[in-house]
């Protein structure tokens, strides 16, 4: 998604588990990841007898308003497109005997082929992201940059020493980089937004309270999920305005941030509309992916609109023609 920026390969780095030598590579997966405009997690509908269907990647198509689904064999979650046919996904199959949600291998998908680049422990908690055909990630307060042709670490984007100076007590829950590579949006632990000129290290807040702030293809405006929902904003930080509440109760402290699986905005290639997925269960907190449906706003008419029930972590396939 994002692009044009040449990481200076400075830094001999490498992640324990990432080196080339250390991929490994399931060829004839028989995967032919289909050319379709959104993909998602979702259960597939249940086959004749079967109470409920499996978790799947399913592949929605907006112009034929149709869903594909894979079944790759793996419980796949927050997965995206990288360009040239490649899918990145975290397999959050855990430790024998659990399965934990947030533990997992970063995967990739091309090809045919389901390569793991991390081994489990390496990929807890990381927040993944798209960026010049590659992979951004956070590891351990750094944000490092992944060739996904060789799992090696082509350098550092900012680390935790740099934002400490910065800002004191702080350290990074998600991100967004400009194309770019001079503009760094963070959402930091305490849930502050800030911007950061990367040339020259310099920070400072919106006055703003969010998670997964996502710039706009023109880089004009960001989203984020705020306490109250999903708001847009000018990249200056003036205009900020609630698009898409979560229909919680706010004076009972209620917030998005303690609803289950937050929404994570994702903006359409051409910037006029935005892709999530939300909560509609009437109890507090989402339990089971058939409480999540998944929407596409539109800007230009203020519209949401709801495109798939039982869905969650979509995201727009920018690679499309």
């Amino acid at each position: 998604m994002k692009a044009r920026y040449i990481i200076a390969r400075l830094l001999l780095l490498t992640l324990a588990g990432c080196s080339p030598h250390k991929i490994i590579t399931k060829p004839d997966f028989k995967i032919k990841v289909p050319d379709t405009d959104i993909v998602f997690n979702t259960i597939e509908t249940p086959q004749k007898d079967e109470l409920f269907g499996k978790e799947v990647l399913g592949f929605y198509s907006i112009g034929m308003d149709s869903i594909e689904y894979i079944d790759t064999g793996r419980n796949l979650i927050t997965p995206f497109f990288v360009g040239n046919g490649i899918l990145v996904a975290m397999d959050k199959q855990g430790n024998p005997g659990s399965i934990q949600p947030f533990f997992g291998r970063l995967v990739f998908l091309s090809n045919g082929q389901y390569r793991y680049c991390t081994s489990r422990s390496e990929a807890s908690g990381w927040y993944v992201h798209s960026y010049s055909g590659n992979v951004l990630i956070e590891n351990e307060g750094d944000i490092k940059i992944i060739d996904v042709n060789t799992c090696e670490v082509m350098g550092t984007i900012i680390t935790n020493d740099e934002i400490q100076e910065m800002e004191a007590g702080s350290s990074i829950s998600t991100f967004d980089l400009s194309d770019d590579g001079e503009i760094l949006l963070l959402s930091l632990m305490d849930h502050k937004i800030v911007h950061v000129n990367l040339p020259g290290r310099i920070i400072y807040s919106y006055g703003l309270l969010g998670k997964y702030p996502v710039m706009s293809p023109d880089e004009k405006q960001f989203a984020f999920l705020g306490p109250d929902g999903i708001h847009v904003v000018d990249i200056e930080g003036m205009n900020d305005r609630l698009l898409i509440g979560c229909g919680l109760n706010s004076s009972m402290g209620e917030n998005c941030f303690n609803r289950g699986n937050e929404p994570k905005p994702q903006w359409s290639k051409d910037g006029k509309k935005l892709v999530y997925h939300k909560c509609n269960a009437s109890s507090l907190n989402c339990s089971d992916i058939r409480e999540y449906d998944i929407y596409i706003y539109d800007l230009k008419t203020d519209q949401e609109q709801l495109i798939i029930h039982g869905g969650l972590n979509p995201s727009w396939n920018y690679f499309k023609d």
